[in-house]
């Protein structure tokens, strides 16, 4: 009992010296020491966190940058994209427009390169005017003379059976007939070249040289008969 007493005696004498240090402020030296001390021990873990935290900060900006730059690249390709298909349809328009002028001039100024052989979903095949498969029935300018123009087996054009009685020379154009109705009239075909057949036949022949290298095509034309 006696030991309690004395226990609770000297913790209020401890409270009541250091209540008059602090207020006599002899502890003011030895606070501000304590408080220099704890400032030069937590110095180091606040730069520590600092520099932790700038440099989190600076890979997070890098990986913004780096997220930025490929959708900035996508972009890019996509506009690039863009302007060629503009670019595209631009030529196209100017064919087009070209063709559509075409049509309202006496003489059409378009060159059949073949028939449409095959038709699919979205593309189609066709036999070019070279193709054994195709004859055209033809006309020579000047003079009249008609005749069939046929493919060489993918090697070149002839006019054949041209009567004997005809005038053919060379550099003559030779347009579409009409005839049968599978081409219209008057599109060029190209020009004879150079005869070919002897006098004691009995058609004329002559090779022909097309108004087109029709392994250059880019665009063309369907005509229906």
């Amino acid at each position: 009992m006696f030991s309690t007493y004395v226990h609770t005696l000297l913790v209020f004498l401890l409270l009541a010296v250091l209540v008059f240090l602090s207020v006599s402020a002899v502890l003011v030296p030895v606070m501000d020491w304590l408080r220099v001390g704890v400032n030069f021990l937590d110095y180091p873990f606040v730069a520590v966190f600092g520099f932790v935290k700038n440099f989190s900060g600076i890979l997070w900006n890098v990986k913004n940058i780096a997220q930025e730059n490929v959708l900035l690249t996508k972009q890019v390709e996509k506009l690039t994209a863009d302007v060629a298909a503009l670019e595209r349809v631009g030529e196209e328009n100017v064919f087009l427009r070209e063709g559509l002028g075409f049509r309202t001039s006496q003489r059409r100024e378009l060159i059949p390169v073949g028939v449409v052989a095959e038709v699919a979903e979205n593309t189609s095949a066709m036999d070019l005017l070279t193709s054994s498969k195709v004859a055209i029935n033809a006309l020579v300018v000047p003079g009249g003379a008609s005749g069939l123009v046929r493919g060489e087996h993918g090697l070149g054009l002839t006019f054949d059976l041209v009567s004997q009685n005809e005038v053919i020379n060379p550099g003559d154009e030779l347009l579409t007939s009409g005839l049968g109705g599978q081409f219209p009239k008057d599109l060029l075909i190209g020009e004879v070249s150079r005869i070919t057949s002897g006098e004691s036949e009995l058609f004329q022949r002559a090779s022909v040289l097309p108004a087109t290298n029709y392994r250059d095509l880019n665009f063309l034309f369907v005509l229906k008969p």
